[in-house]
């Protein structure tokens, strides 16, 4: 599970940066954000605000959850990743396929917020077109400078996140190279049994 767990560690730094969209933001009588740039940086600021209060547990996890499945589609990125590999993805093993999948999304991403806090962020670039967008960001760590870029579609709730490369690396296409491989040797069911065995250690884990 070594490939997993490396590649885990890139959704972890997804969730840097995800939070509650500044829609939803009304009881604070600040600005709604309308494009792409402006959710991800009310985001930005909204998780950095969850840990600058030192409080950790269940409940600080609870939030955060709820904050990154406000602004991101994990059901989307789990789509995207795992459809092609099944013939019919509303079978019941893609389905569960995909479920468990979108859990290790969710989890890595909340184990790696306390590790991987950003400095601070440069907002480089946004484009447009239709109701896709690409944000280009970059997360700044001490010395080290991470490129972060989102890619956005718009939903009736405003603009979500569907996809997000890091340091050149994009999260679907990754896992999609690594599911090959491990689907090339297990079958669907098995590789299904792996990820739920990963979920709940990094469950458990303190």
């Amino acid at each position: 599970m070594e490939q997993l767990r490396r590649i885990s560690l890139l959704a972890g730094l997804l969730g840097i940066v995800l939070a509650m969209p500044a829609a939803s933001r009304d009881d604070q009588k600040e600005p709604v954000a309308t494009s792409p740039q402006e959710v991800i940086r009310a985001s930005n600021q909204d998780i950095l605000d969850v840990y600058a209060t030192g409080e950790e547990g269940p409940e600080i996890n609870a939030k955060v959850f709820a904050f990154m499945d406000a602004v991101t589609s994990f059901t989307s990125i789990a789509a995207s990743t795992i459809d092609g590999f099944c013939a019919d993805p509303g079978d019941d093993e893609c389905r569960a396929f995909k479920d468990v999948f979108v859990s290790l999304l969710r989890v890595s991403s909340i184990k790696k917020l306390g590790r991987y806090r950003a400095d601070s962020f440069e907002y480089l670039a946004e484009s447009i077109e239709g109701d896709t967008a690409e944000v280009k960001t970059i997360a700044r760590y001490g010395d080290d400078d991470i490129e972060l870029d989102y890619y956005l579609h718009e939903h009736e709730e405003g603009w979500v996140i569907v996809n997000y490369v890091v340091d050149g690396i994009d999260t679907i296409k990754n896992y999609r190279k690594q599911f090959s491989r491990m689907l090339g040797r297990s079958s669907i069911v098995s590789v299904t049994e792996r990820l739920a065995k990963r979920v709940k250690d990094m469950e458990s884990e303190t």
